[in-house]
């Protein structure tokens, strides 16, 4: 990561079985944590329009520096599952 300071923001939310997008709110994210909640199923994120997803493993966090503007989430299973992210914007 650069060595630039960047404001941190929170989100919560649930993944459902439809692909749910999720936004910077300055324009462009350089770092995203994202924690999966639920205790057995996977949440699903896709940095390409939800063409393709990426298992976050239940109780586990995605803790990467990459550079967006949005991602979508969904849940990888039957249930819902709730999500905690900071996305560390610029």
């Amino acid at each position: 990561m650069p060595n630039m300071t960047y404001r941190a923001t929170h989100r919560n939310g649930t993944a459902g079985a439809l692909p749910s997008k999720v936004t910077t709110r300055r324009g462009r994210g350089f770092r995203l944590k994202i924690r999966n909640l639920h205790a057995t199923d996977d949440l699903n994120i896709s940095f390409d329009t939800g063409k393709t997803f990426f298992p976050i493993a239940a109780g586990t966090t995605f803790d990467e520096d990459i550079a967006f503007h949005f991602f979508y989430v969904q849940r990888g299973a039957a249930a819902d599952v709730d999500y905690s992210a900071m996305l560390f914007e610029g």
